[in-house]
């Protein structure tokens, strides 16, 4: 009797055992099965992978990303040559920034990038042109991609507007340096030529110097220009200035003056 209710007992455990062990066999199977759905395959190298970008796995992705094909090999810039300067649009700029602008816009305008880097590397000058090599580097996707490929520049040489204008001796302002009860002195005319020139900015220039009787003037691009000169030499010089403006004409409907500052240099 005691051993048929051990017999019963054994046969109990050993279908909580074999119970368990199935359950353990599905869980295994359905993990394996997770797995299975987790592993892909490119469909254009076949290698196995986690994940697909656009259908490809990264490194054929990458290898369609062709940077060089959405930059011109041969590109137009503006150069002026008077004062030797590259434009991007009406600002002098190296030819380094000016390159790397125009590479950066066709980037944006070509490619889905979420970031990039442009550098310009090597510069060779040849008659007529310009060649260089071009470094890029795109992130696309999450996935970066960087080339290096050349690029040639033709030079559009034509004279800029600010060349052109002190060519043609254009001025809107003079500065009359006088003194008081005396002609300036060679010394005093010196520095307040090296005040004027290196007060000019980017668009300033000086477009002549005339000695005259009791001094000298000078025609300055600009009026704002004339009157930033025209307070440093006063402010290292001492004296006084004064502004006096004259109607020259009419542009697009509107007044415009040429003003002319009296800097009084102090008698000694």
């Amino acid at each position: 009797m005691m051993r048929g209710m051990r017999s019963a007992k054994q046969k109990h455990e050993e279908h909580e055992e074999h119970e368990e062990r199935r359950q353990g066999e599905r869980v295994s199977s359905a993990g394996a099965t997770k797995r299975g759905f987790r592993s892909l395959f490119c469909p254009s190298c076949g290698r196995k992978t986690s994940d697909l970008i656009e259908g490809l796995c990264r490194d054929c992705f990458a290898a369609r990303i062709e940077i060089a094909n959405v930059v011109p090999s041969r590109i137009l810039l503006k150069y002026c040559r008077v004062c030797d300067s590259f434009f991007r649009g009406g600002e002098r700029v190296s030819v380094e920034s000016a390159v790397e602008d125009f590479v950066t816009r066709e980037i944006m305008k070509r490619l889905q990038c979420e970031d990039f880097r442009v550098q310009v590397r090597d510069i060779k000058e040849m008659r007529g042109s310009i060649s260089v090599v071009m470094r890029v580097s795109v992130v696309v996707s999450g996935v970066e991609k960087e080339e290096e490929f050349p690029l040639e520049i033709a030079l559009r040489r034509e004279v800029c507007e600010v060349c052109s204008r002190f060519v043609g001796g254009y001025y809107e302002a003079i500065i009359q340096l006088r003194a008081e009860g005396r002609d300036p002195t060679e010394d005093e005319i010196r520095i307040a030529r090296e005040i004027a020139f290196s007060s000019l900015r980017e668009k300033d220039f000086i477009s002549k110097e005339k000695h005259v009787r009791r001094g000298v003037d000078f025609y300055v691009s600009s009026s704002a220009c004339a009157r930033r000169i025209s307070r440093e030499i006063v402010r290292y010089l001492g004296g006084s200035v004064s502004e006096s403006p004259k109607l020259y004409g009419m542009v697009e409907g509107r007044n415009v003056y040429r003003v002319s500052f009296s800097v009084r240099l102090p008698p000694h």
